[in-house]
């Protein structure tokens, strides 16, 4: 490679990385139902009702939900499908009935 071509090269390189991790981590974002975010709302209210109470509870209650599960009820936001995924699979185990997707 020419030293000339060095630069341009790296500054290709520079402008790719800075592309993609600011483009990749909103595209997340983007492809969420609402529809999604409301049913993991709905999960999250009736896992901490149920399971556990998270630390911004009213109630002053020793019983304290798992977790994954309690970071879950607070990123249906950012990460909905996973926050879904955990809450689910807790609500099941504790044998409740999921309420309607959608």
């Amino acid at each position: 490679m020419r030293p000339s071509a060095r630069p341009l090269c790296l500054a290709a390189i520079l402008a790719t990385c800075l592309a993609t991790g600011l483009v990749l981590p909103l595209a997340p974002l983007s492809a969420q139902a609402p529809g999604d975010r409301q049913y993991c709302a709905r999960l999250a209210k009736m896992y901490i009702y149920y399971l556990g109470h998270d630390e911004t509870s009213a109630y002053d209650d020793v019983k304290r939900g798992m977790n994954d599960a309690q970071v879950a009820t607070t990123r249906c936001d950012i990460d909905t499908a996973g926050s879904i995924a955990v809450l689910e699979k807790r609500l099941r185990d504790a044998k409740l009935s999921l309420p309607p997707r959608g």
